[in-house]
């Protein structure tokens, strides 16, 4: 059984292989079959939309944006690879329609879940393409200081939606409109001396502002610093981690860090910063990649159980023990280090 799936996957890896080599510098790159990769994880869901939820589908918004923004970056080159545009392009169609699929059965089985995250879930999310460096330090007062508030994600979600303009107190009966931004949140949001996930939350409070279309009334509330210095003061804390996560001994990094680990580097390189991926992180992400499946979760047996609480979000196994948190997030890795290395 074992033999017949490295065939398998040696033939899959031979009928997707991209012809690019002329055009990227790095041949590493090319070895690692990045289309036939993500071709290889969308098409799991492609027939199993059922194992997507709600954290799993916006990974995949991600990763429609991040092809987007890679095809339309090639198409605008004086000689684009015709080859490798068709490729990304079926690539894109095969995801838009997972996308749909999943996103119509997210709505009845998480209906109240689905509802507060509504407006960053219904198209692809937008991907700059604008490249941003990195100063690679960490503010040492922000980073030594305890914070005083505990982040939670229950108080977390209720400051996400009054800014994405879904949130219903229903103690109160208030409705919130879009862009409620109160100091409370602000507070939790901005404090320093986080870690893990609770840095990769607070950067994505911001994301959502920018992406529902909150940044005036952000920068209005923060100053005298702006939403930009913020998001770049939030990356250089989650690069850090990022490369104390990524160690020399394989696998590089430990299976319980994965979903971290390429949650930090989705984020981050989503604004701009995409010095954060790297080839060889690029490899050590790819190791986990189930050959059979495409997906990622495999060591979810030694787990037990059908959910499993890694980020205190929800995440979902489905019948072939697929994260779909970490799986999502996973193609949104692969779809951003395409538009890294192939554009």
């Amino acid at each position: 059984m074992k033999a017949q799936l490295e065939v398998k996957w040696l033939l899959f890896v031979l009928l997707t292989q991209v012809g690019v080599s002329e055009s990227l510098p790095d041949a590493g790159v090319t070895e690692l079959e990045l289309p036939g990769r993500l071709q290889h994880l969308i098409s799991h869901y492609a027939k199993n939309p059922d194992g997507v939820n709600v954290d799993g589908l916006y990974g995949l918004r991600i990763a429609q944006g991040a092809l987007a923004a890679a095809v339309k970056r090639l198409s605008s080159t004086a000689k684009p690879d015709v080859h490798l545009v068709s490729v990304l392009t079926n690539i894109t169609k095969i995801l838009d329609k997972v996308c749909r699929e999943s996103q119509a059965k997210i709505k009845v089985s998480e209906a109240s879940y689905y509802e507060s995250f509504k407006p960053v879930l219904d198209t692809p999310y937008p991907v700059t393409g604008q490249v941003k460096d990195l100063s690679k330090h960490t503010d040492s007062q922000t980073q030594s200081k305890q914070p005083v508030h505990r982040y939670d994600e229950h108080h977390g979600d209720i400051c996400y939606t009054k800014l994405l303009g879904t949130y219903h107190n229903t103690d109160t009966d208030t409705v919130y409109h879009k862009c409620y931004i109160d100091d409370d949140c602000l507070n939790l949001m901005m404090e320093g001396g986080q870690r893990r996930y609770v840095l990769t939350h607070q950067l994505l409070y911001f994301m959502l502002a920018q992406k529902v279309g909150c940044t005036d009334k952000i920068n209005s509330a923060i100053k005298p610093l702006s939403l930009n210095h913020l998001e770049q003061r939030f990356c250089e804390k989650i690069w850090t981690e990022n490369e104390q996560l990524y160690t020399n001994t394989s696998p590089h990094i430990r299976f319980f860090d994965l979903d971290l680990f390429i949650e930090q580097g989705v984020l981050c390189a989503m604004q701009g910063y995409g010095e954060i991926i790297t080839l060889s992180k690029l490899r050590a992400v790819l190791s986990y990649q189930d050959r059979a499946t495409g997906c990622y979760g495999p060591a979810f047996r030694h787990l037990g159980g059908k959910r499993w609480n890694i980020t205190k979000r929800k995440e979902k196994a489905d019948v072939d023990r697929c994260l779909a948190h970490t799986t999502g997030l996973a193609a949104a890795y692969l779809a951003l280090s395409i538009n890294k290395y192939y554009t």
